[in-house]
């Protein structure tokens, strides 16, 4: 009886969880849901922390990489001054969701937070936050805006 009750329960939150996705209108380009992380994720924290979906202004620019900086830039985060051309931006709504439509190509993204971009990794090459779009390819990708302590 638990066994079968898990299940439903399972089934009910998986058809809930796909219920929600919202389908993008692009034809190709990127889209996806933009999250904050937030509080402390120290190992034993008690203290509160998670992630929501939130309202951010979502930018695409040329493929960029931490050399096309003239001063040292060690983390892709915190960025004043962009040295590449901006090709693209959105705002994501209420639930997080945006989309950008794109033609093939090699790009990077940031999320606008205080003022300055923000990106999360680089590729091997030190490109910031790539993303590649192929002809006729959606591109599914979360963005996270970390607020987080660890």
């Amino acid at each position: 009886m638990k066994k079968s009750f898990f299940i439903l329960a399972l089934l009910c939150v998986i058809t809930l969880m796909s219920a929600c996705q919202k389908e993008p209108s692009i034809t190709q380009g990127v889209y996806g849901t933009v999250i904050e992380r937030y509080g402390d994720w120290m190992p034993g924290s008690t203290a509160d922390h998670g992630e929501r979906p939130i309202t951010c202004d979502v930018y695409v620019y040329e493929y960029t990489m931490l050399s096309d900086f003239n001063d040292s830039v060690s983390a892709p985060n915190s960025i004043d001054a962009m040295p590449k051309q901006l090709v693209a931006k959105t705002t994501s709504d209420s639930k997080g969701f945006y989309e950008i439509y794109l033609a093939p190509g090699t790009y990077s993204i940031f999320l606008l937070d205080d003022g300055k971009l923000h990106a999360n990794g680089c590729d091997v090459y030190g490109g910031i936050n790539p993303i590649t779009i192929n002809s006729n390819e959606k591109l599914e990708r979360q963005l996270v805006l970390d607020h987080a302590v660890y």
